[in-house]
């Protein structure tokens, strides 16, 4: 798959949210991100960022 389909934050690769082929959810953080790598909504502790 293209690197678009990989969570911008851990890296997982991602699945299709809504039956929309520009908005994923990722499957080990549950973030939402779209094809373009933008995080629409981050799942992630804040302290996960920093460690």
């Amino acid at each position: 798959m293209d690197f678009q389909y990989k969570c911008p934050l851990c890296g997982t690769q991602g699945r299709e949210w809504n039956k929309r082929d520009e908005i994923f959810q990722c499957p080990n953080c549950s973030s939402i991100y779209s094809k373009f790598g933008l995080v629409m909504e981050s799942q992630r502790e804040e302290h996960e960022f920093w460690s």
